[in-house]
């Protein structure tokens, strides 16, 4: 076993977990401030919604357990900073509440709340493993968060259809699809994830895929 190789690869993942906490806390935090001033501005019910999810991924992010293994490929943490911000880009448009897609987007945002609260401390951004979570939502699909957020952004397409939107969300789809695909992979290497990938069947949406 190469030591010095060892001891390298363990100092570049706490600087990485340093960075990543650092700048996620950061975006994170911003987009909170964001999102209260726009509710100020025009209260919804799944803006309030969307609030508490990304106040509560705010502080796990504080509290997150440091992972067991985290990827240190570049074009991964590429692909899931891209699926985690592109949605900052897209922007109201016009003053439509079509009751689909504030259904849509109230029922996204309630599900996210439990995905958070399912996934606990061991969130994070790019492919690590941070302990393997089975219970509550994960016993529908495999990546419940992502799931929340398909249905609340299709939701937001609903209500604010533009040219500029539906290009930022299937963008957001493709990357969110690798970053989920890379995940797995790279928690694949955990016996208790392969376990798992045996009894919940459906990565994102139940009957789809």
């Amino acid at each position: 076993m190469d030591l010095r190789s060892e001891s390298t690869r363990q100092r570049l993942a706490f600087i990485s977990e340093i960075v990543s906490r650092s700048v996620l806390v950061t975006l994170y935090a911003l987009l909170v401030i964001n999102l209260y001033q726009d509710m100020q501005v025009n209260f919804r019910v799944s803006s309030f919604l969307l609030l508490v999810q990304e106040l509560l991924l705010v502080i796990l992010l504080l509290v997150r357990r440091p992972s067991m293994s985290t990827s240190l490929r570049p074009q991964e943490w590429m692909i899931a900073f891209a699926a985690t911000f592109l949605p900052l880009m897209l922007r109201v448009h016009g003053n439509n509440a079509y009751l689909i897609g504030s259904m849509l987007s109230s029922a996204g945002a309630f599900a996210g709340i439990f995905g958070v609260i399912a996934l606990n401390r061991s969130f994070g951004i790019v492919p690590a493993n941070r302990g393997i979570r089975t219970s509550g939502i994960y016993r529908w699909v495999r990546h419940p968060l992502y799931s929340s957020y398909t249905v609340a952004f299709s939701g937001f397409l609903i209500n604010n259809f533009s040219l500029n939107n539906a290009s930022i969300l299937a963008a957001w789809f493709v990357m969110q699809a690798l970053r989920l695909l890379m995940e797995e992979r790279h928690l694949a290497q955990d016996p208790e994830y392969r376990e798992f990938m045996q009894s919940t069947r459906w990565r994102l949406l139940p009957g789809v895929w």
